[in-house]
C-alpha cells in the first residue's frame, strides 16, 4: 500500500466503496424479495381463503332471511322468487368452499375445521328444506317451528364452525407476519 501513488490509492478506495454499495445494495432487494414473497403468500393463501369463509356466513345469513320471509309470505309468486334467491345462495356456498380449498394452504387443524363446516353447511341445507316446504306449502306454523327449534341451532353451528376456521387462517398469517418481522430484523443487522 505505501508503494501506490495517491491517485492508485484514492481509486482503491472508491472501488472498495462501490463493492460494499452493491452488496449493501443486493442484500437489501434480497430481503425486499423476501418480504414481498411471504406478504404475498399470506394474502394469496390466507386472506383471500378468510374472504371465502366469511361470505359463506354472509350467505347463510341471507339464507336464513329468505327463509323467514318464506314464513311469513303467502304470495306465491314471491315465494318462487325467494326460492330462486336461496338456490342462488347455495350454488354461491358451493362456489366459496370450492375457491377456499383451491386457494389456502391447508393443515390439518383447518382441513377438521373444514370440514366440521361442510357438515354444518349440509346439516343447515337438510334443515332449511323442511322449513323451505312447509313454507312453500303455507303451513306457515310447521314451518316456524321447525325453524326456530332446529334450524337457528345449526344456523350457529355454521357461523361457530367459519369462526373457528377464520381464526385459525387469521393465526396462520400472524405466524407468516413474524417471519416477515423477524426477515426485518436480520435485513436491518446486515
Amino acid at each position: 500500500m505505501k508503494n501506490l501513488s495517491v491517485r492508485k490509492k484514492i481509486q482503491l478506495l472508491i472501488a472498495t466503496a462501490i463493492v460494499a454499495m452493491i452488496l449493501l445494495a443486493s442484500a437489501g432487494l434480497y430481503f425486499l424479495n423476501q418480504m414481498a414473497n411471504a406478504s404475498k403468500i399470506m394474502y394469496e393463501e390466507n386472506l383471500l381463503p378468510v374472504q371465502e369463509v366469511a361470505q359463506i356466513r354472509i350467505d347463510t345469513r341471507a339464507l336464513d332471511s329468505f327463509l323467514v320471509e318464506m314464513i311469513l309470505t303467502t304470495d306465491e309468486k314471491r315465494i318462487g322468487e325467494l326460492e330462486a334467491e336461496i338456490d342462488t345462495r347455495q350454488a354461491q356456498i358451493q362456489s366459496s368452499f370450492g375457491t377456499y380449498e383451491r386457494e389456502a394452504k391447508m393443515t390439518p387443524q383447518s382441513t377438521k375445521q373444514l370440514q366440521e363446516l361442510k357438515d354444518n353447511v349440509l346439516a343447515y341445507d337438510n334443515g332449511m328444506s323442511v322449513v323451505q316446504d312447509f313454507a312453500s306449502r303455507n303451513e306457515n306454523d310447521d314451518a316456524y317451528k321447525s325453524y326456530s327449534e332446529n334450524l337457528e341451532k345449526v344456523r350457529d353451528n355454521v357461523a361457530d364452525s367459519a369462526k373457528s376456521l377464520m381464526k385459525t387462517m387469521t393465526k396462520q398469517s400472524r405466524d407468516i407476519n413474524a417471519l416477515n418481522q423477524q426477515e426485518k430484523q436480520n435485513a436491518l443487522y446486515i
